[in-house]
């Protein structure tokens, strides 16, 4: 397992660190635990440009890149659960959301769907309903996480 994080002088930042289902469960990826990851990203982007005193109505650049996703089996962790879909040919997906700081809170699920469909899209063109992304980023927002 790995997590690295650096910060430029210039205020990017860059995270790289390992997918949290390879230390439960060989070759699958949780739909839930993504999309609870890349609200947390957000959020902390969000924070630490807030923290460096950026203008709130800066706008935003978050690229999400996932790689060793082929041969791997989409699920869902705890008590969620869909039919298994499985990534039979790419390795590598990246998305990609620009927002302005002050509208972050607003619109979080949405940005969380547009940068985790391209991931799921992968799984036999899997479509996590907008009322499944809803649930899991309320559910982390209020401290719930399952």
């Amino acid at each position: 397992m790995y997590d690295y994080w650096i910060l430029t002088r210039k205020g990017d930042f860059y995270t790289l660190f390992s997918l949290f289902e390879d230390d439960k469960e060989e070759g699958v990826l949780y739909f839930d635990t993504q999309v609870v990851r890349t609200t947390e990203a957000l959020l902390h982007c969000g924070n630490l440009y807030r923290a460096l005193g950026a203008d709130s109505k800066a706008s935003i650049q978050l690229r999400m890149s996932y790689g060793g996703l082929r041969g791997r089996r989409l699920k869902g962790a705890g008590n969620r659960r869909i039919l298994e879909a499985v990534n039979e040919h790419e390795d590598e997906v990246q998305s990609e959301v620009m927002f302005r700081l002050d509208e972050l809170d607003a619109t979080i699920t949405k940005l969380v769907m547009d940068l985790c469909s391209p991931l799921f899209m992968l799984f036999d063109f899997f479509n996590l309903p907008q009322s499944a992304y809803e649930g899991v980023v309320t559910d982390f927002l209020a401290g719930r996480v399952t």
